[in-house]
């Protein structure tokens, strides 16, 4: 287990850019910021979850099961929808599942991740997919069907040329 990664559940959630998430994190906004109690998503208003507000309840949790470089598993459990906030930096390419299910993750307070939750039980998963590797492989998949393609079309026309030849070597 990775002992500086943390992830914690927050009932309330605010639609921020990334600058005025920096604002506040740094105490330069009038507004206090609070991460144990608020997510500053960069989402637009309308994209915002819906939240209770308030301090989440107190049986909830967030319960790191798994963590690897490139995995992460995490159970989580709370009466309400909140906000599973994970201390991990956002990078495009991770995608996440909730119960199996594709979920979205945001930016969270300026550089972390944040994936909203119903409320119950849930079995949250991130792992990486590198957009950079899977654009990879698909090019060499193609190229190679392209390669193969082309053999296979000069194979054809030389054995066709090859066959007559053979017709015509009767002097």
């Amino acid at each position: 287990m990775h002992l500086h990664m943390r992830a914690w559940l927050v009932a309330e959630a605010e639609a921020v850019d990334g600058e005025e998430a920096l604002r506040r994190i740094r105490g330069e906004s009038g507004i206090d910021f609070d991460p144990r109690r608020t997510a500053l998503l960069e989402v637009r208003p309308e994209d915002l979850p819906q939240l209770p507000g308030g301090v989440v309840a107190p049986n909830s949790s967030a319960r790191i099961t798994r963590y690897e470089a490139n995995r992460l598993q995490i159970e989580t459990n709370a009466p309400t929808a909140t906000v599973l906030v994970v201390s991990e930096i956002f990078y495009p390419g991770w995608v996440a599942t909730i119960d199996g299910q594709p979920a979205r993750i945001n930016v969270a307070d300026y550089l972390l991740r944040g994936i909203a939750l119903p409320a119950g039980q849930h079995h949250v998963e991130m792992h990486y997919a590198a957009p950079a590797a899977r654009t990879g492989a698909i090019v060499t998949g193609f190229t190679l069907c392209l390669i193969a393609g082309l053999g296979i079309y000069t194979w054809r026309k030389r054995e066709g040329r090859s066959d007559e030849r053979g017709g015509d070597a009767t002097p």
